[in-house]
């Protein structure tokens, strides 16, 4: 048994995604933002994940994403997504048709879907890299693993030689902002955003970056 006891030292790995990670992805991804897409799509959470696999999965590890899990033994605790700009858009997948995933989980479940993840994306510029996500599993939140996912983050924008790393986050999660300022994410600019307010039930974002030159300071 993996011990969680919050006073005891973890010894995790940190490693890139295989495709046969994926599925462990989207199952993380799917319980740490149960609250988003449930305001997005009426799904439980297997036809949830099963949906991420078909929909998002086939371009998470594509020419311009990475997927990052933190591990104890062979269980993913932690992931973080990252895309960078490569000056174009990936070759097409091989998606199912709109259509028959409508007849699967009903149309206007996938028309709320499409437009709520239509509302979350972002496009980074020439040499910035974008944490698409963050997500902890829930009996390890406050161990560290999100702080360790970052330093990753950091360490790879170094390495490809971007000038700023940057993601969103909610106005109201005042928990992952300060841990964002902890390891020298500063505050950018903020917007609102009618769709992902109506959609997300999200009131605002605040936009935030981390440059490689404070790399020394935070490591």
């Amino acid at each position: 048994m993996t011990n969680t006891n919050p006073s005891s030292p973890l010894e995790i790995t940190i490693r890139p995604c295989f495709p046969e990670d994926l599925p462990a992805v989207c199952t993380l991804l799917a319980h740490s933002f149960a609250d988003i897409f449930g305001s997005i799509v009426r799904l439980d959470e297997q036809q949830l994940i099963t949906l991420l696999m078909q929909i998002w999965a086939p371009n998470a590890l594509a020419a311009d994403r990475i997927q990052v899990a933190a591990w104890i033994n062979q269980q993913m605790i932690g992931v973080i997504g990252l895309q960078w700009s490569i000056g174009s858009s990936p070759a097409g997948s091989s998606l199912p048709h709109f259509g028959s995933l409508s007849r699967q989980y009903g149309f206007w479940n996938m028309c709320r879907f499409v437009a709520g993840m239509s509302a979350l994306e972002h496009k980074p510029l020439p040499g910035e890299g974008y944490i698409e996500h963050i997500a902890t599993a829930s009996v390890y939140r406050g161990r560290g693993i999100a702080g360790s996912l970052l330093q990753w983050a950091q360490q790879y924008t170094a390495e490809q030689s971007w000038n700023r790393l940057t993601l969103h986050v909610s106005h109201n999660n005042e928990q992952a902002i300060s841990l964002y300022k902890k390891v020298g994410f500063r505050h950018l600019s903020s917007y609102s955003s009618w769709a992902q307010q109506l959609l997300l039930h999200e009131p605002g974002w605040h936009y935030m970056s981390w440059t490689p030159d404070s790399l020394s300071s935070y490591s």
